[in-house]
């Protein structure tokens, strides 16, 4: 119970600070979502600095790696738990398995978004 109350309170620490990043950025005019790449790639960076310090420690609890990664980083951006499978494919020599993932992750997720929107269109339209 305790890591579930963990993981909710990670998770509101990282929705807001995904929020206030991306505002923050967005507030100087891009025309590009610029918030959302931040976000992605702050997220990304903290992911890998967070794996490389827990896979260089050996007593870290389960709750505290619950919080920040599923929790907080899960929040702030999937795309970071996204990136890291990504890298462990390629970290394993699995390169061809690591492209095909980013490639149908990146062309499904797009294709499934614009089929759902074109759905409730039809519905609702």
């Amino acid at each position: 119970m305790l890591k579930l109350l963990m993981i909710g309170m990670g998770g509101f620490i990282g929705a807001l600070a995904r929020y206030g990043l991306s505002v923050w950025v967005m507030s100087f005019g891009h025309t590009l979502p610029f918030g959302t790449l931040v976000v992605n790639l702050v997220g990304s960076a903290l992911f890998g600095m967070g794996i490389g310090f827990v896979e260089s420690q050996e007593n870290i609890n389960e709750t505290l790696r619950a919080f920040l990664f599923i929790g907080i980083l899960g929040a702030f951006t999937t795309f970071s738990t996204f990136s890291y499978e990504a890298f462990q494919l390629i970290r394993t020599g699995e390169m061809v398995t690591a492209l095909f993932y980013v490639g149908l992750s990146v062309g499904l997720g797009t294709l499934f978004l614009w089929l759902g929107y074109l759905l409730v269109h039809r519905i609702f339209g």
